[in-house]
């Protein structure tokens, strides 16, 4: 595929109706609440394409509306205005908003995979590792028990999870949870991965090695990754290109390399000398 597997155009979301002032296209406001009335825009106007095999991060701090962008990307949330594209399951680019709700269901089982900040979002803490990964495949359609935990054992086995199988979720550490969140999430083969602040609360030893798996399955893989956080350091070992968040505004994009070495934005400057 030479194109992108994944485009967001002019992405919004507004908590309220808007007003004038608001809804004008050179509004612009130190935070995302219109002084006028009162609006929470979470998101205004995010733009951007993830091509084939990449990692794309989004980067800023809590409440520039990083994980809000990752719930409309996973359907959780639909935005108020603007469009998301997905290309792997049909010949190019094709807006979400036309496909149907069994379309919907297809691509959230089989060609997007998410991991949250919060396990709890996706796991089930009083069910095993193993059942959390087979849970997946039963919601594709898989039936045959004996197979989905072969396939879940070997899931676990390349997270570095052998012998958790058969232990309740809740009695596990964290990293080992999002070990498990991310076994869930490529049980099917997505050709997608959204990854939300994976390594948040996570000691260093532990944040280290779960980018490391991470890492090795996108090689191995070869999947598209969009990774939202706040951590510098993390971007940079991860991601090629980037945008950064403020306040549901894109206010900066680029490579890497060049948004850390050479930033234009005030807000990039203020985020990336504090990191540094």
């Amino acid at each position: 595929m030479a194109g992108p597997v994944i485009r967001a155009e002019r992405l919004s979301l507004r908590h309220g109706k808007g007003c004038a002032l608001c809804h004008a296209p050179d509004f612009v406001a130190e935070t995302n609440i219109c002084p006028q009335c009162g609006t929470v825009w979470a998101l205004r106007d995010v733009s951007f394409d993830v091509m084939p095999g990449e990692v794309f991060g989004i980067v800023g701090e809590s409440g520039a509306g990083k994980s809000t962008l990752i719930d409309i990307l996973d359907f959780a949330r639909d935005p108020s205005d603007g469009a998301i594209l997905y290309a792997p399951w049909k010949e190019g680019l094709v807006p979400v908003h036309d496909a149907t709700a069994q379309e919907r269901r297809y691509l959230r089982s089989f060609e997007i995979g998410v991991v949250h900040q919060n396990p709890r979002r996706n796991l089930m803490m009083g069910v095993s590792a193993g059942g959390n990964v087979v849970e997946r495949m039963l919601a594709a359609g898989n039936r045959h028990i004996g197979e989905m935990r072969g396939v879940a054992g070997d899931m676990l086995d390349h997270m570095e999870l052998a012998g958790r199988m058969d232990l309740k979720t809740g009695t596990l550490s964290m990293g080992m949870r999002q070990r498990v969140q991310i076994a869930r999430a490529l049980v099917n083969s997505p050709k997608v991965l959204l990854l939300d602040e994976p390594t948040t609360g996570l000691d260093l030893s532990v944040q280290a090695r779960t980018l490391d798996l991470i890492r090795q399955v996108h090689r191995r893989l070869g999947l598209a990754i969009i990774l939202v956080t706040h951590d510098w350091s993390v971007l940079r070992l991860m991601a090629r290109r980037a945008i950064v968040l403020k306040a549901g505004r894109v206010v900066e994009r680029g490579t890497v390399a060049q948004l850390m070495e050479d930033p234009q934005a005030p807000y990039t400057q203020l985020l990336v000398s504090s990191a540094l």
